[in-house]
């Protein structure tokens, strides 16, 4: 009998530990939801832009006057951030301290379009233009094509072989890549203009339509081995490069 009365009051005293459990969390809860639902907006901090101007930036977050923190649309102010060329992608972090943490991912120019001998856009990878920001230059090839005479900020090129040929440059490594000063896109082929030696002229690379990684990997070689090396001097006498046949190298 004594078992069985001790059996029921454990029993009842479980009970109401986990009813009062369950109670507390409720209450803790609530108070958590009421106090996120409280907490006012004080400061909004913008990171990882440099081509791109922070006012600029704020004027796309898009918040004004008094606002909760919590009751932001963080996804809707992505999407008016990404409405900015040079934002590749944003991450928002809200703090409970009031702030709320903007970082922003810029697109990496690998190209730059003149127009009136004067820097106009850059393209990055995926021929998205970006419009160049005064004070802060990019060392990047130009791009000479009737192709993007016309090309805005925001406006992506959808031509096949520049874009190929977009995406080539920004995986080339730096050494090779600071060869190549200048790329010439036709309807249906590509061409680019080498950096000049100190001591030698700028030198065309006929690419022709399509497998420039691959070319371009026989032209770092050909540098070094060639231009570079040993007959160096002779090499100053170059003019044209023809990369088009395959395993080729033609120069004249």
């Amino acid at each position: 009998m004594l078992q069985l009365q001790l059996f029921t009051l454990s029993r009842r005293s479980l009970v109401t530990l986990v009813v009062g459990l369950v109670a507390a969390a409720l209450l803790l809860g609530w108070l958590g939801y009421t106090w996120r639902h409280s907490v006012p907006l004080k400061t909004i901090t913008i990171t990882g832009n440099s081509h791109v101007g922070s006012d600029k930036l704020n004027e796309r977050v898009g918040i004004e006057g008094d606002t909760l923190l919590y009751a932001i649309d963080t996804a809707g102010v992505i999407d008016r951030l990404l409405e900015e060329p040079w934002v590749a992608s944003a991450t928002i972090r809200r703090w409970p301290t009031g702030t709320m943490a903007i970082q922003i991912v810029e697109r990496e120019p690998v190209a730059l379009v003149m127009r009136s001998g004067r820097p106009a856009v850059y393209l990055d990878r995926y021929g998205v233009a970006m419009k160049v920001a005064p004070g802060n230059p990019v060392d990047v090839p130009v791009v000479a094509s009737s192709i993007v005479a016309n090309v805005q900020p925001g406006d992506r090129v959808d031509h096949v072989h520049l874009q190929e040929m977009l995406d080539v440059l920004a995986g080339l490594d730096e050494r090779v890549f600071d060869l190549v000063s200048e790329v010439d896109v036709a309807a249906e082929s590509v061409a680019l203009y080498t950096t000049p030696l100190p001591d030698g002229p700028s030198i065309r690379v006929e690419l022709g339509a399509d497998g420039f990684a691959e070319k371009m990997g026989r032209l770092a070689a050909f540098w070094a081995d060639v231009v570079l090396g040993p007959a160096r001097p002779e090499a100053r006498t170059i003019n044209r490069i023809d990369l088009r046949y395959d395993g080729q190298i033609i120069t004249s």
